[in-house]
Parts: C-alpha cells; structure tokens; sequence
C-alpha cells in the first residue's frame, strides 16, 4: 500500500509539472504571438526579404566567334569570427594569419591580421558587434584562389568550424580590353547600361527570380538556403558584326592620332559598303589624368556641323537637278566673298577666280559651292524647299536607326518648320556644312550610299541572337532608301570624290596601289568654348578601293591641337592607315596590281614610322640603317619626321630659349635634354614618346615646372 501511495504521489507530482510547464509555455506563445506578435513580426521582415536575383548575362562575340564580353565568376571571402570552438581558433589562428599576409592581396602582416581576428572574435562574442559575423578577408579572387583560401588552416573545417564564408558574383570582362569598350557597353547595377549592354539587355540578362534572402550584416544579404538554384536561366549571346583585325587597326591608329594632335575627342568607324554592317568603331575622350579613354560613343552620340563633307551633299543636289556638271564653269573669288552682308572665305587664299565645278570640289572652296547654291536654290521659297529635300532624301535630319540607343535626333535648318531662323544667309552656310547638326554616324551613313551607288543602308551592329548556339533571331542588312539619286549622278559624285585624292585637299593620301575616294572636312564648333575660343573639329569621310568599294569609314578629332586642324591633315592620316591595313589585311583582288601591293603593304603596314620629333642626326643614322627613303627639308638641329609625304620628310622644329617649345612627338630623353638645358624643372609620367606638356608651346620661358605625359 505504501508503495503503491509512493508511486501514485511521483505521479501526481510530474504531471503537476508537466500541467505548471505548459501552462508556462502556452503564455510564452501566447506572449510572444499576441502581446510581442507585431514586434517579432516586424524583425523577421527586416531581416529576412525575398530579393532579386538576376542570371547570368549572355555573351558578345565579334563575328567569327571571338569573345568580346563575357561573364566570369569571382569570389569574396569573409570570415564568422564567432561561429569556430575557441580551441581550433587558439590552434590555427597564427598559421592562418601566415597565410592572409602571403595571399589576401592587403598590405597587413601577419601580426596584424592576428591582432585584429582576437580582437573581432572577443567583442563579436561578448557584444555580439556588428561585422564579426561577416568580417572581409579577400575580395575577387577567381577559382584556383578561391580553393586555395579554403584549404587554409581553421578555414579547411568549412564554415560551421571554421567560420569561412565564400561568395561568388558575376564580373562581366572583355577579353580585348579597351577595344570597342563603349560600343559593347557597360552593365552597371546602380546606372544605365550603354552600348549594346543597354540596346539588348532584354536579351543578355536573362530570366530574373526571387530568392530569400537574410541579412547577415548591414546592407549584406545572403541566400536562406545555400543549395545551388539551377533553373535559372542565363540570358541569350549576341554576335555582332564587329572585325577584331579591322577594330584593332582602328584603335591603335585612332588612339596615336589622339596623342598626336591633343584632341579633345575623337571617333572613327568602318561599315561595309553593301550590307551596312559596323565592322569597327573606336571612340575617345580626355581624361582628367590627360590621357584618353573610351568614355563616350562618340560615333553615335557626339553630334557637330559636319563641315566640308557636307560639299558632298550639295554637289549632289547640283547634278541631280541638273543644274551644273562637273565641267561647269565657277568662281571663287580668290577665295573670299560677301552674301547678304555675311562674308565667306575659303580655307586661305588661294587666288582663284574662274575654274570648274570638279576643282572647286577637290579644292573644298566654300566660296565656290556655297555660290552655286545660292544661285540656283536661294532665290525663292520654293527653290529653298528643292534644296532642303535633297538634303532630307540622303538622310540628313534623321536618325540612322542604328541598333544602339542614346542616338539623337539630327537637326537640320528648315525654312518651313524654322521661321526666321532659315535666313538669306542659310543655303549658302548649309552647302559647307553648318546650321546642321549631325553625328559622324549620319554622315557616313550618307557616304556609304554614295560607294553602295546610291543605295542606302541602315547601320547595325548585331547580327544574331542565339541561345546555346541555337537561333532566336537573325538580322539581315535593311535599305534605308533605295536610291538617293540617279545613277547618273552617283557617278558623277564618285568621279569628283576620288578627285579629292588625286589633286585636292587630300591628295597626301593618294596612292599608286588603289583608290582611296573622300572628301576633307573642317568646321569651326561654334556651340562650344574652350580656352576663350571656338575649337576646330577634323574629319575624313569615304571609301575604298575608289574601283570596287568594299569598306566606307569616317574619321573625326574633335578641337585637335597640335599640327594644325584641317580634315587633310588631322583626319586624313589615320583614314589612310587604317585602309591600307584593312587592305593588306583583308581584300581578296586579283589583279597583279593589287597582290604587289598587299605582299608590300602586309610587311610596312605595321612598321611605317610615326609622326617622330629628335636629334636630325639620330633620325638620319636610323632611317639610313634601314633603308627608309626620305627627304630633308632641314638642316636644323632638331627635326620632326613627317610620315604623312610620299617620301619620310625631315622638317625643321625651333627651339628657342625665351620661349617654352613644343615636345610632343619627342623621345624621353631629347625632350629633357631640351627642356632643362634652357632652364625648366621637368617632371615626367608614363613612358614612350611624349604625347602631352602642361604648359603650352611659346609661353615665356621663366623657369616654371613642366610637366610632360609620355604614352
């Protein structure tokens, strides 16, 4: 009985305890769910979202296959100082703080990577402080270095024993580097993408999800559940229409004629006469640092008064309507003359007054072509409208609907749309290229016409969208209009382009192996004011061969300062080295013409020398070692070396004491030898020739610091 007592009271007595416990726990519930609900609740939602997680980006490749952008996983590493036993910390930490001095990348020794790992482990378990749960260790390593982080000492026990915490991310890389940068684009988190990063992005980022997510740290999320999510999607690859060959020589040649004349901007492209396809294009900007970058799409985003290639435009209009040939007779009064009040001139005085339609193009005389549309387009409204129309039928005033956003709107003087603004001065002024405003796109859109006979095309850059190699969509080359002007015509402009070449203002880049066809232009930037003044903008549009066009390309140096700032000058040159290399490189003729010159073009197209400012004795000894043929126009001490004649040519360059000279172009060494044996202090970044000095040439000479970028 008493036994049975005893049991029956240990009986009693646990399920009083257990009914004390549940009644305690069911207030605990109640508590937390009722009377805590709304705060609790409102902790869970600030520490655990469901937040978007984007794909992988597709891929953009040239158009034989070549990575041009891709995306590559890199890693983070962080560290939980809290989460390990304090024996393995107090066992691993000095071997592994060895290691993080030897690969972390950070400029800390071992001893204070120690000091700050205890100190982070004792206030993140006593305080619980922000950031021990998450302290950063390395940052974008890739794959190899990522394992090798993980098989450090402590980290090898994983991150519940050894407290690592590994983070991939995607980084979008181009393997080519700076080329074509801006045309590829950007794909930024917290800005717009450019380029075709913005133009495709439906297209390249793929299926986007949600995930939930938990913040770990201020402003740091993490994945609730580690486990890979392998149905997203990643985003479809574009192939373009973009050259490597052709987009290489386009840089580098672009980029040195930067240097070269000090530009502010610069843009070149080259499109493919029959099909309107961009096979290159290269684009420039100063940077603060006085080096150049690709910054802007300037080909596609820049817009300027294009200046004498709109001649082109004009004389177009002339023989379509019948009104001239390129016989007819024209005057240019020397070179200068008055309409309506407003003088014109011409270049410089040339001292020509009767000649024909075909020299005054050849020669870019304003005063010639301006005056031909004033006569047969200026004396009434109507003739006003014929000359505005044909202008509006090669495109001018539009977009030229390339695949790429950020193009603007062209505007071209209207006497319909713009009142008083269209004035008596207006058609003269717009025969030579001003009150329009284009992109150095449109204008070649228009020459590109011109080489394809008359047919224009649309510009594009994608050619295909694919999904693992799959199809989605194809884009096939687009007329934009089928025929700007009679064939008649069209003939008769290509025979007045190559003129241009043969004996006009670009005549510097004619030569005996094929034809190059294009016209100069220069314009005055009259909405901009640098150093008090309007700039000066260069540029070369055209084609080549001038007998079978393949390729159209433009060249524009926006306010070139150094070597003067004609289009025949400036923009020429580089249009020139760039065809010949394209030339070598690329064109299949036949003709026994042809074949000596590309075997002659493959082997000096990369060895001609460049613009080169020296000693004339240096020079001499150089160019005699290797059999270069050259000129000498100068007997003078230091000399710059012209690679823009038909022969090497050795001009004299002054060098005065009173007066800070003009470097660029120099080696290092001849450039400090000048500068501090006339009394300047020079202080000197980069290496190779000099491309920039910070005090201008023909300043008094006081004995100031200099500073010179070499490049």
């Amino acid at each position: 009985m008493d036994k049975r007592r005893e049991l029956l009271t240990r009986v009693y007595f646990v399920f009083i305890c257990f009914s004390v416990l549940s009644v305690v726990i069911m207030a605990k519930v109640v508590n937390v769910n009722v009377v805590q609900g709304d705060e609790w609740r409102k902790k869970a939602v600030n520490n655990l979202r469901w937040k978007k997680v984007d794909a992988e980006r597709g891929d953009i490749f040239s158009e034989n296959g070549s990575s041009m952008v891709t995306s590559i996983t890199l890693f983070d590493i962080y560290m939980d100082l809290t989460v390990s036993r304090e024996r393995d910390f107090k066992a691993n930490i000095d071997s592994l703080c060895y290691y993080l001095e030897k690969y972390s990348g950070k400029e800390k020794s071992r001893w204070q990577w120690e000091s700050e790992l205890k100190k982070g482990r004792k206030d993140g378990i006593a305080h619980n402080k922000k950031g021990t749960k998450y302290y950063p260790i390395a940052k974008n390593l890739d794959y190899m270095e990522k394992l090798r982080f993980q098989q450090f000492p402590l980290f090898k026990l994983g991150q519940m024993g050894g407290g690592i915490i590994v983070r991939p991310k995607i980084r979008r890389v181009k393997p080519f580097g700076a080329m074509a940068s801006y045309l590829l684009g950007i794909d930024r988190k917290d800005a717009i993408n450019v380029g075709l990063e913005n133009s495709y992005d439906a297209y390249l980022k793929g299926e986007t999800k949600k995930k939930l997510m938990k913040e770990i740290a201020h402003g740091v999320w993490v994945p609730v559940q580690e486990v890979e999510d392998k149905s997203s999607t990643k985003g479809y690859d574009l192939t373009t229409t973009i050259d490597v060959d052709i987009q290489d020589v386009v840089h580098n040649e672009l980029l040195s004629a930067m240097y070269e004349h000090d530009a502010d901007q610069g843009t070149a492209i080259v499109m493919d006469v029959k099909t309107g396809a961009i096979k290159a294009m290269s684009n420039f900007n100063r940077t603060a640092d006085e080096k150049f970058a690709e910054m802007q799409n300037v080909a596609v985003t820049r817009m300027f008064a294009p200046g004498s290639t709109i001649k082109l435009g004009t004389v177009l209009a002339l023989l379509e309507d019948g009104y001239v040939t390129p016989e007819s007779s024209v005057n240019l009064h020397g070179g200068k003359h008055k309409f309506y009040g407003e003088v014109m001139k011409d270049s410089e005085p040339h001292g020509i007054y009767e000649t024909d339609v075909r020299t005054a193009f050849a020669k870019s005389s304003n005063v010639g072509i301006g005056g031909l549309a004033d006569v047969y387009y200026n004396q009434d409204k109507e003739g006003k409208r014929k000359f505005i129309r044909h202008f509006k039928s090669y495109g001018f005033g539009e977009k030229s609907g390339i695949d790429l956003t950020g193009e603007p709107n062209e505007f071209l003087n209207d006497p319909d749309r713009h009142g008083t603004k269209f004035s008596r001065t207006s058609v003269p002024w717009m025969a030579h290229g001003y009150e329009m405003k284009m992109t150095p796109l449109q204008v070649l859109a228009f020459y590109n016409a011109i080489a394809n006979g008359g047919k224009m095309m649309k510009p594009y850059v994608v050619k295909s969208i694919t999904d693992n190699s799959q199809v989605i969509e194809e884009f096939s080359p687009t007329v934009s209009n089928s025929s700007i002007a009679s064939i008649a015509a069209i003939h008769e402009a290509q025979d007045m382009l190559r003129e241009v070449v043969v004996s006009g203002t670009a005549r510097k880049l004619n030569t005996k192996h094929y034809g190059i066809s294009g016209k100069t232009g220069t314009s005055k930037d009259y909405g901009v004011v640098v150093d008090g003044k309007n700039p000066y903008n260069a540029s070369f549009a055209g084609y080549f061969p001038s007998e079978d066009p393949k390729y159209s390309m433009i060249v524009v140096l926006f306010n070139p300062r150094n070597h003067g700032y004609y289009g025949g000058v400036v923009a020429g040159p580089v249009f020139k080295n760039v065809a010949d290399k394209i030339f070598a490189l690329k064109l299949d003729l036949k003709s026994e013409h042809y074949t000596e010159f590309r075997e002659h073009a493959s082997n000096t197209a990369y060895s001609k020398p460049k613009f080169t400012v020296g000693h004339r004795g240096d020079i001499k000894n150089i160019l005699k070692h290797s059999n270069v043929p050259s000129k000498e126009e100068s007997k003078a001490t230091w000399v710059i070396l012209n690679p823009y004649e038909e022969k090497l040519a050795l001009q004299k360059r002054s060098i005065k004491k009173s007066t800070v000279p003009d470097v660029v172009g120099m080696g290092v060494r001849d450039a400090i030898y000048i500068l501090e044996n006339i009394g300047l202090k020079v202080k000197i970044n980069g290496a190779g020739k000099v491309r920039h000095q910070s005090i201008s040439p023909g300043t008094k000479n006081k004995g100031q610091e200099i500073f010179i970028q070499l490049g």
